[in-house]
């Protein structure tokens, strides 16, 4: 009788525990991160059922494989939504650049229809004050997005931390938890640390193993452990070396620390930093080289002309003086400084440079596109002016020691500190700063025309300041009987001779003489014939400087990168903006691309996982169906027993 209550009462128990399994279930059913449970048991030798064990259902392969994808994922995600950020403004018709330097260039040729004007002029010089405060507004964008950059990592590190230090102390619970044969509290426990590690892998790239104790190792994708059973790393985010807007992750590891490398850190953390490095960073500087180039090649054209006021032109805009930001480690008191040599923009490259001292006053440079380096590292000495990529290095600020080191980053902010420094419309220069002349007697009809003018700078050309020509400059040109050319300068003194010869093009030149002007004589001048070549006093309705500005626009003055195939390493600046707003695009058109494989891969993980861990509905209601009637059926035994007991009592009375 007593093995019959035995064999009733077991069954009751373990349907009824069958049931609670089930219900909890049914229960968490959308719960996030909870696995489905199944109670399992074995019958006893003596009878009836012994000892369950409730268990979570989980196949370690397809959760290593949810955590993985996960991590891909995310970082796609945020890489993407960075990118898309950038993508809109620079795409943005309202803060395209694009429409401001059209709308400049018009400006100009309609100045040049009346170069006496000083209402046109105004025009232009307040269109050139726009285009410097559409570069400024482009800036302040990136600015906002660097703001954008750093905050993002802020919150994200700070999660991974809580997320890190929230799985150490429930790997202490779960070693510790009373091993009794109900472990639904511990499956549980065990339920919110593992969703805690798939809420990290979504921040950084994890590998994760469970321990015979119960706990998980976690450990970074390159290997560097997380968590161990009783101790934890944590990350840490620090302003750059040497850059502080700059901010690197680290890991510490109690009094060990490692700086981690964008593209080593997986989750939504590397999509950020991989955007900065890839997309953010060389963009900034791309836009800041097309202000650069823009600014010079205006400035050095300007000079090349004759204001209203009869004076050689000057500066358009102010370009900046850069500092190369050192590194903390340097012990040398030395500072760099990087100008834009006039004229010489076009050289600029959208790279950064490394200068690293190698003892004394001896130097190498290294440019980088991102982290990668480009070309080959140049040695340099202090010692003289130190020219690169249309750049002079100024190094005359303290001195410097072996392994001191400094970054340069010319173009970096240049969109921000390009200005207009030019306040009256008069001293635009449209004018040339010489006038051509055939003397009224020659006997043919050949006539001088200026060619071009190339410098005006006292210290290399033959003009002088504030406007004129020097003496010793060429100013008159003879036919020869043999149909030569003789060159003469103000005062009568033969400077240069040109023997005969069917080609009237740039005869200065061709004498060899640089007086930063050169003409032309077309026609079919005759011996005795005289060419006169003077300042261009009081010319001013001439708008051939003019026309040169506003030829800029179809130049090709902005460099593509240090090498090209083909020689073709130029464009202009529409094309070099376009060639800006196609590069962002294109690369968030196929990041849009490489997201959608990766939710591709994310989805078949969490399928599979949830075919094994997941609570299937219609299963369950089966179950509790068959374990109701099992329950039943043992309270049935029971009463049979009891029946039974009752009724050998009777007979014995």
């Amino acid at each position: 009788m007593q093995d019959l209550l035995n064999v009733g009462g077991s069954g009751v128990m373990a349907h009824q525990r069958l049931l609670v399994t089930t219900g909890n279930n049914v229960s968490n059913v959308n719960s996030k991160g909870y696995s489905m449970q199944r109670t399992e048991y074995q019958p006893e030798v003596t009878g009836g059922v012994g000892r369950g064990r409730t268990e979570r259902v989980i196949d370690q392969f397809a959760q290593a494989a949810v955590w993985r994808n996960t991590s891909e994922h995310d970082q796609q995600q945020s890489y993407v939504n960075s990118v898309d950020e950038i993508d809109r403004f620079l795409s943005d018709d309202s803060l395209s650049l694009g429409p401001s330097i059209d709308k400049t260039f018009e400006n100009i040729h309609a100045m040049n229809d009346t170069p006496m004007s000083t209402s046109t002029r105004a025009l232009t010089l307040d269109r050139f004050q726009a285009l410097t405060r559409r570069f400024r507004l482009l800036s302040s964008q990136f600015e906002h997005q660097q703001k954008n950059i750093n905050g993002d990592l802020k919150e994200k590190v700070s999660s991974a931390n809580k997320l890190i230090v929230g799985i150490r102390k429930m790997n202490e619970q779960i070693m510790s938890f009373n091993e009794a044969p109900d472990k639904g509290g511990l499956d549980t426990l065990k339920d919110k640390r593992d969703e805690a590690i798939h809420q990290l892998s979504k921040l950084i790239k994890i590998n994760s193993i469970e321990q015979p104790s119960g706990a998980r190792l976690v450990f970074m994708g390159n290997g560097h452990a997380l968590v161990t059973e009783k101790s934890s790393a944590s990350l840490d985010l620090r302003p750059g070396n040497p850059d502080p807007m700059k901010f690197d992750v680290y890991l510490d590891w109690h009094t060990t620390e490692a700086r981690l490398d964008p593209g080593k850190i997986g989750g939504s953390i590397d999509g950020i930093l991989n955007y900065r490095e890839q997309i953010f960073e060389p963009s900034k500087n791309k836009l800041g080289q097309v202000a650069l180039s823009m600014a010079d090649a205006f400035n050095r054209q300007n000079h090349l002309g004759m204001d209203l006021e009869g004076k050689l032109g000057g500066d358009i805009f102010s370009l900046p003086r850069v500092r190369a930001m050192d590194f903390k480690e340097n012990q040398g008191s030395g500072e760099v400084f990087a100008t834009v040599r006039q004229g010489e923009a076009q050289e600029l490259t959208p790279y950064d440079y490394h200068i690293r001292f190698t003892g004394g006053n001896s130097f190498t440079i290294q440019r980088y596109d991102g982290e990668q380096s480009v070309g080959e590292a140049i040695a340099g000495t202090t010692s003289n002016d130190y020219q690169i990529d249309g750049m002079s290095l100024d190094f005359s600020s303290g001195s410097f020691s072996s392994g001191d080191k400094f970054l340069l980053r010319p173009t970096k902010d240049a969109a921000e500190q390009v200005s207009l420094t030019m306040t009256q419309p008069e001293k635009l220069a449209l004018a040339a700063p010489v006038r051509v002349d055939s003397q009224l007697d020659n006997t043919s009809n050949a006539k001088i025309v200026l060619s071009s003018v190339t410098d005006t700078d006292p210290a290399t050309s033959g003009f002088t300041q504030p406007g004129g020509l020097m003496i010793h400059s060429p100013q008159r040109i003879e036919v020869t009987a043999d149909g030569g050319y003789d060159i003469y300068d103000e005062d009568g003194h033969r400077v240069g001779q040109l023997a005969a010869t069917d080609d009237g093009r740039n005869i200065l030149s061709r004498a060899n003489l640089s007086p930063g002007y050169d003409v032309s004589i077309e026609g079919q001048p005759k011996p005795g014939d005289v060419f006169t070549i003077s300042y261009n006093t009081d010319g001013y309705a001439d708008n051939f400087n003019g026309l040169q500005l506003a030829d800029l626009q179809q130049k090709s003055l902005v460099r593509k990168g240090l090498t090209t195939a083909g020689g073709d390493d130029k464009m202009t600046f529409n094309d070099a903006y376009n060639n800006l707003v196609s590069f962002v695009g294109g690369t968030a058109a196929e990041s849009h691309l490489d997201l959608d494989a990766a939710k591709s891969l994310l989805t078949q993980s969490e399928d599979w996982q949830n075919s094994v861990s997941g609570v299937n509905m219609d299963e369950e209601a089966s179950n509790m169906i068959r374990f109701q009637q099992a329950y039943a059926a043992s309270a049935q035994v029971i009463g049979t027993a009891q029946r039974t007991f009752e009724t050998l009592l009777n007979a014995v009375r």
